[in-house]
């Protein structure tokens, strides 16, 4: 039985009242377009259709339709032929076809049982489905679930029309979601199997039903790249079983076929359980076979379907030794394939999965590639870029590239590219300059063209991913930098943003915040802007956290605040000791010293060092922290120990004991080296 049926004028009258609300489109796109939109819109304008010129497809069409009722198989067949070459993209056939329900016609011929108007009508909805409202009333009306009915059949022209039109239909995740509820992803699935003679046989010698076959299995290929962009659709692509029947179709000579299923890998490939399922059935080997392929799109999908599977390292190494890295730079270096920019995007993407090894980075110094990748820069788009700059990012790592792309100008190409509003490349920019930065030569390049202003801007970015990112690399450069105090007076409110910052809900964005202020607390100038910024109340405002990285860093940033003038009484103030003992009983090590640091600062006022002595717990903690593999974790454990066992609370005295004087180092000794708990570039 048919969903509820949803006619196309209510559709387009609620449509007209949007469009009231909204800016009034230009009359030029309108009429340049054939895409549905465009036809709804001047539909609404006319709407009588009064001294209209009707096109001869019209009356034809008029004309046929009066024969789809007469009964007879073969008058139907002949009728539907003779409108089907009929131009639907005139906003009076769009009306026609409304008023007369043809889209529940035809839906109702492909119940019957003559395969003729079965055929012809499922081309017939091919045909007007490039209209999206009658996508949708295709869809509402059930008529996915006829035509997956349709893939049962024995006959192979009908199967493939059926697999063409679902392909034409289904481009939204309704359309998806009745596929899969049909049953449809298994019967595609199948389709798209073929035996084993047939696939390897050559297909300049197949006979046409042979060829017939192959182009079923084509077609039910490509409805199942269209389907499998829903995540559930993925799932049931694997459950029934289909990764070992791509894995004999990539070996196929026939070269449509290979590039649907590698584009199917390749949709599926975002579930970590399908690219674990293509790592174990060792597919990646298929993958490198057909970038030596003459057909570029067969190419850019082996290249694609490559960057989306490179994931683990046991991949990565594999991809090295198989040659992988070799073709790649081979590809990327013929110049015929630099404007083809889909293809640039699958290759480049590809070597930055194998640059993330240090094997495939020593195989790209030995064919010095980085000549090449910073010259690309300055011609290619920027998804192309993004994955050149990843791609550097990594090989930057590596002493002599880097000594290479500084010598060739890639430093300043880098710098050159802040500017850009996209944010993945932003985010791989800010990646390499920070990764460059370990080199003192490149940071004088950096510190010459104010590169770090630029970084610091992207604080301001409204992507939180963008801000977040921007912090850890700020953190990775100013910690190689002697006094960063200088480029903080600099920036005109730079700290302002940094506290604007930790007033987000973000996690990522505070926790980068809080590695960024420890490294900046190094110098006693920035401390003092800092706390004049009120950084121990925003510090404060997130002792409640649940997060186990944003503890860490939260508790070293209030360790880096501590030794400066009054600040440990601030942080007293505010109460944050109960919330330090919770960390400090926590099941993570690293939150656990990191607690430990922050409440052997807060142990030097006697008050809350009885407080912490008079809570059950600490102790046994601290006593554990004192047999921790860290020097510094077992110094602060020990001392803090120490200072509580001498300054217990005397129930006689209000104000409490005042500290032992051995026990109470001077703030200029009370300063951690925080070297070791700095974030590490690959964040």
């Amino acid at each position: 039985m048919f969903h509820r049926y949803r006619p196309l004028r209510p559709l387009l009258e609620q449509r007209k009242v949007i469009q009231k609300k909204s800016v009034e489109i230009d009359q030029e796109s309108k009429c340049s377009s054939s895409e549905s939109d465009d036809l709804e819109y001047i539909y609404k304008e006319r709407p009588d259709f009064e001294n209209y010129a009707y096109p001869n497809d019209y009356w034809k069409l008029v004309k046929s339709i009066k024969y789809l009722t007469f009964g007879r198989p073969l008058i139907t067949t002949i009728a539907l032929i003779t409108a089907y070459d009929c131009d639907f993209q005139d906003p009076i056939m769009l009306k026609y076809l409304d008023d007369y329900r043809i889209v529940g016609i035809l839906l109702n011929f492909l119940q019957s049982r003559d395969k003729r108007v079965q055929t012809v009508s499922l081309r017939f909805l091919k045909n007007i489905s490039k209209i999206r409202a009658l996508r949708h009333e295709i869809v509402y009306l059930g008529g996915v679930k006829c035509m997956v009915k349709l893939l049962k059949e024995p006959q192979i022209d009908l199967k493939q029309a059926a697999a063409e039109t679902i392909t034409s239909v289904a481009d939204f995740h309704k359309a998806w979601s009745a596929v899969r509820h049909a049953g449809g992803i298994p019967l595609l699935v199948n389709m798209m199997y073929v035996s084993q003679a047939l696939l390897f046989e050559d297909p300049q010698t197949l006979s046409d039903q042979l060829a017939a076959v192959i182009k079923a299995a084509e077609a039910a290929a490509e409805t199942l790249y269209v389907v499998c962009q829903c995540r559930k659709n993925q799932i049931e692509f694997l459950l029934s079983g289909a990764l070992k029947g791509c894995q004999n179709i990539l070996k196929t000579p026939h070269v449509r076929l290979c590039t649907y299923v590698l584009q199917i890998i390749q949709k599926c490939a975002s579930q970590k359980c399908i690219r674990l399922a293509i790592k174990n059935s060792n597919m990646l080997e298929d993958f490198r076979l057909h970038f030596y392929s003459d057909d570029q799109k067969l190419m850019q999908a082996a290249a694609q379907a490559a960057f989306k599977c490179a994931e683990g390292e046991e991949s990565k190494r594999f991809f090295g030794k198989a040659g992988f890295v070799d073709k790649l730079y081979e590809i990327i270096q013929t110049s015929a394939f630099h404007t083809d920019f889909d293809l640039m995007a699958s290759v480049s993407g590809a070597l930055w999965k194998c640059a993330e090894n240090e094997e495939n980075v020593k195989r790209i110094q030995a064919l010095n590639a980085a000549p090449l990748l910073i010259q690309l820069l300055s011609s290619q788009p920027k998804r192309v870029q993004e994955h050149l700059v990843a791609c550097i990012s990594c090989c930057l790592s590596n002493p002599q590239i880097r000594t290479t792309v500084r010598k060739n100008n890639g430093i300043e190409a880098l710098i050159g590219l802040l500017h850009t509003t996209h944010p993945p490349l932003i985010m791989h920019l800010n990646k390499a300059l920070a990764t460059a930065a370990a080199d003192n030569e490149c940071l004088m390049i950096i510190e010459k063209m104010d590169a770090l202003r630029l970084i610091w801007s992207h604080l301001k970015h409204d992507n939180p991913s963008v801000k977040a990112n921007a912090a850890w690399q700020l953190a990775s450069i100013l910690k190689n930098i002697d006094h960063s105090s200088r480029y903080v007076r600099s920036l005109v409110g730079g700290i302002q943003v940094l506290m604007e910052c930790l007033q987000t809900n973000h996690t990522r964005v505070l926790t980068s915040i809080c590695a960024l202020i420890v490294v900046l607390s190094k110098e006693t100038d920035n401390l003092r802007i800092l706390t004049n910024y009120q950084v121990v109340e925003n510090l404060s405002r997130l002792t409640g956290t649940k997060c186990r990285r944003l503890r860490y860093h939260l508790c070293m940033a209030i360790t880096a605040c501590c030794p400066y003038r009054n600040n440990r009484e601030e942080f007293v103030k505010r109460r944050i000791v109960y919330p330090l003992i919770g960390m400090l009983k926590s099941k993570s090590p690293v939150v656990k010293g990191a607690a430990t640091h922050a409440l052997y600062q807060l142990a030097h006022i006697a008050r809350w060092c009885a407080v912490m002595y008079n809570t059950s717990g600490v102790y046994e903690v601290l006593l554990s922290e004192m047999r921790s593999k860290d020097r510094d974790v077992q110094e602060s454990a020990a001392v803090d120990f120490g200072m509580k066992r001498q300054n217990s609370f005397d129930v006689t005295n209000p104000a409490g004991l005042k500290l032992v004087p051995d026990c109470n180092p001077s703030s200029e000794n009370t300063k951690l080296d925080i070297k070791t708990y700095l974030p590490p570039v690959n964040h």
